[in-house]
């Protein structure tokens, strides 16, 4: 405001000496008479002459643009600022009108700002633009004014303007300063309240108004502390703010504090306070940031509360309880860990813990919640931790991650428990577990040993031609039931070994076709004995899988063994494979008794009886389909069973995906041991079961072999090396040497590399395969043997391989 008052007194002051100026030169002009003399007109232009130039000095120094037009638009004067401006001397200027000199628009502006100027016999204010010199398009501030004559008419227009580019360029960024600051306090959260020195409210931003229930109108030029601070609270107020203004300390001020603010209804509130001074020109002002935090408040609360029963609950909980931070570094320990381990937080707290660990489990145990503190993944441990007696026990540590809303780590919570009884129960289970298979061994070696030579005498009966009926009927008896405890033999010792993960596939391509050929031949003697009809449909192209052959020939057996006793006799069995998609897909279906809805659930379960009274007619050891479905689930497949109800039969139904290429048959080799001939061949049979050795040693002489005895290992290395056999058939578990060693012994001897050693005996386990392996043995056999594999051993050393 002041330099536009300054501006206007400028122009005022030029309009005068102007006119002035003008009338001065008009009345001398008037008062000199014709006939005076010349040294009069001398001094008289003299003096006009002197009053121009102090007028034109006066121009040249004028900070902005002036210039005189007539009153036809030509321009007669024009200072050095305009002439620079124009970029026009003054020759180039004076006689010229504003359309010679500039653009169209340009001069058309200036001429109707002339115009109006003239017409009101006064001066006007405005604003004009002209490209400068430099290109750019300036504003200027101008005022024109008329210049009188002598007879009070304007004879000329006259202007000065200053260049306000800037300034307005300058009032322009602060309007938009000013709007953003009024957005910014109409929108912000926080209550923004401004007060002058002497605490009366300046500024009350809409915040403020929600929070407080004042309007702006009402609350500006109160004093802020009868507003919004309680009653005890102000007299503090009024003292901090005299003590600032007194001495320009202020010890809340440019920080945050929590304090106590006020609502127009009086109710009270928790708030978090920041006051920053502003120093102007003048007496201070105060700028106060205000937010209500009671929610936060409530919250920190609920936090502490829920702390406080966590740690409540910790302490009483049975199980002792932790928690780490990001670092992995422990924050917290229940009052049972303490008492547990006698330690003290110091002791515990950050890494402490690990030194109540074993020595043998302290590295491992750190080292398993380090990594799954970086990979931020549960935490599970066992190890032994020491007791405030001294004693270690063994505790189960186990921990999870806790994450904020942002997916950020914020550390652990965990408890630990004492284990050290339920491992003690473990070890021993397992080691009951261990004795359980080493009994089951033993019982299977055991109950084999007698078997070898039934099974022996009943192929000797075979071999010696066709008896009489009666004694034909008692042979095939025999062989059934023989068979019969070897399956349940082999059935027991395999359900041990899927229970502890111990059982092998010998996975190869094998076709579909031939597995089910092997398990139809298996299950045919029961099939017949019982009068039932056997239908087996198979695709007609070959199918192969990549399977066992042998345990998936089982499982098609158990299939129609337990189809033919649970179905009347003259029933009727039905084996059908197909190929649906990728799978293949076993169903054997029968005519029986059928399987009741509630039984289905649990058939397979390990030792489960669906008929457990003492009047059933079909016995067994309830672990035939247990064993079908884990072997089935070994090869990755799936069994179910289906039945309609009691009378209507069943139906169990296999599916298998691992479907293979067929297989190209590989040569032949040449190669290996080789015996002279089956009908001339050398063979010792070593065991110390007498009817074993005797039995198995007549029925190879029946196929025309040389066939000598010996009971135990020693004897048998005597034998060895007088009569230096084709073949030694050794039983394992044997007095003085057992067969292992022996095999050892006969490898040794020069000749012994050619001999074709096969082991007999009632172990057999994967591991004692794996020894007998190891000793030298050609080919392991299970008592009792299977003549017919035997036969085929004999008579083709090369097939040894797949006896073992």
């Amino acid at each position: 405001m002041r330099k536009h008052h300054r501006f206007s007194l400028l122009a005022d002051c030029i309009a005068a000496a102007a006119t002035a100026a003008r009338m001065a030169r008009s009345r001398l002009s008037r008062s000199l008479p014709l006939a005076a003399g010349a040294s009069e007109r001398h001094r008289t232009s003299a003096a006009m002459s002197e009053s121009e130039e102090r007028f034109a000095r006066f121009m040249r120094h004028l900070p902005g643009l002036a210039w005189i037009k007539d009153l036809e638009g030509r321009y007669v004067f024009a200072n050095e600022t305009a002439q620079k401006v124009f970029r026009k001397s003054g020759d180039e200027l004076y006689g010229k009108s504003d359309e010679e000199i500039f653009p169209a628009s340009v001069a058309e502006q200036f001429k109707a700002n002339d115009r109006r100027a003239l017409a009101g016999d006064a001066r006007i204010e405005t604003v004009e633009t002209l490209m400068h010199e430099d290109g750019v398009v300036h504003e200027s501030l101008v005022r024109k004014f008329p210049i009188f004559g002598a007879d009070g008419r304007a004879v000329l227009v006259g202007g000065i303007a200053i260049d306000v580019t800037d300034r307005l360029r300058a009032e322009e960024e602060l309007k938009k300063s000013e709007a953003r600051k009024a957005a910014m306090l109409a929108t912000a959260l926080d209550c923004i309240v401004t007060i002058d020195h002497h605490g009366r409210i300046v500024d009350f931003n809409p915040a403020a108004e929600r929070t407080f229930g004042y309007r702006r109108e009402d609350a500006t030029g109160r004093e802020m502390c009868e507003l919004i601070i309680p009653a005890p609270l102000r007299d503090s107020h009024r003292r901090g703010m005299a003590r600032y203004l007194a001495t320009g300390e202020g010890r809340i001020l440019n920080r945050r504090l929590e304090l106590t603010a006020m609502r127009a209804d009086g109710s009270e509130f928790p708030a978090e306070l920041a006051i920053t001074p502003i120093t102007l020109d003048g007496p201070p002002m105060f700028t106060g940031y205000l937010r209500d935090i009671t929610e936060t408040k409530r919250a920190e609360q609920a936090l502490q509360d829920s702390e406080a029963h966590f740690r409540l609950m910790a302490d009483n909980a049975p199980a002792m309880l932790w928690v780490s931070d990001a670092d992995a570094r422990c924050t917290y320990l229940s009052t049972q860990w303490y008492e547990y381990t006698g330690s003290t937080p110091d002791e515990g707290l950050g890494f402490g813990w690990v030194e109540c660990v074993h020595d043998d489990d302290r590295q491992n145990a750190q080292d398993a919640f380090l990594q799954a503190n970086e990979r931020r993944v549960p935490f599970n441990a066992d190890y032994r931790m020491r007791t405030r007696n001294g004693e270690y026990r063994w505790i189960a540590d186990a921990g999870l991650p806790r994450f904020d809303a942002q997916g950020e780590l914020q550390g652990y919570v965990g408890c630990v428990v004492d284990v050290h009884d339920r491992k003690n129960y473990e070890q021993t289970l397992m080691e009951a577990d261990r004795r359980k298979d080493e009994f089951l061994a033993t019982l299977a070696h055991e109950l084999r040993n007698p078997l070898a030579p039934v099974r022996n005498a009943v192929q000797l009966f075979r071999l010696k031609g066709p008896p009489e009926p009666q004694l034909q009927w008692a042979r095939d008896v025999l062989d059934r039931q023989v068979d019969h405890l070897t399956r349940l033999i082999d059935d027991l010792l395999d359900v041990s070994r899927i229970t502890r993960n111990n059982l092998e596939l010998r996975k190869q391509s094998v076709a579909l076709a031939e597995v089910i050929q092997g398990a139809v031949e298996t299950s045919r003697p029961l099939i017949e004995q019982c009068g039932h009809e056997l239908t087996v449909i198979v695709p007609p192209e070959p199918v192969y899988l990549q399977a066992d052959p042998m345990r998936l020939a089982q499982v098609f057996s158990n299939l129609l063994s337990n189809a033919a006793k649970y179905t009347e006799r003259d029933g009727h069995i039905w084996l059908t494979a197909a190929l649906e998609g990728r799978e293949i897909v076993v169903r054997v279906r029968d005519s029986g008794v059928g399987i009741p809805p509630e039984t289905l659930p649990r058939l397979f379960e390990l030792f489960f009886q669906a008929d457990s009274s003492l009047e059933r007619s079909h016995s067994g050891l309830g672990i035939g389909l247990s064993l079908a479905r884990r072997l089935i689930e070994l090869h990755g497949g799936s069994i179910e069973a289906r039945s309609e109800g009691f009378g209507r039969g069943s139906e169990f139904i296999v599916r298998l995906a691992n479907l293979a290429e067929t297989p190209v048959p590989l040569p032949r080799e040449s190669g290996g041991k080789t015996v002279r001939g089956a009908t001339a061949l050398c063979i010792l049979v070593v065991d110390d079961n007498h009817d074993s050795a005797d039995s198995m040693a007549a029925l190879l002489r029946l196929t025309g072999n040389e066939v000598h005895t010996a009971y135990d290992s020693l004897e048998a290395l005597q034998r060895a090396e007088k009569l230096r056999p084709d073949v030694a058939l050794l039983d394992i578990g044997m007095p003085k040497m057992n067969g292992c060693e022996a095999a050892r012994h006969l490898r040794r001897l020069p000749w012994g590399k050619n001999l074709l050693l096969i082991a007999v005996t009632g172990w057999g386990q994967e591991e004692d395969r794996r020894r007998t392996r190891e000793a030298g043995f050609d080919a392991h056999l299970v008592k009792p043997v299977d003549h017919a594999a035997l036969m085929r051993l004999l008579e083709d050393p090369r097939s040894a391989a797949i006896s073992h």
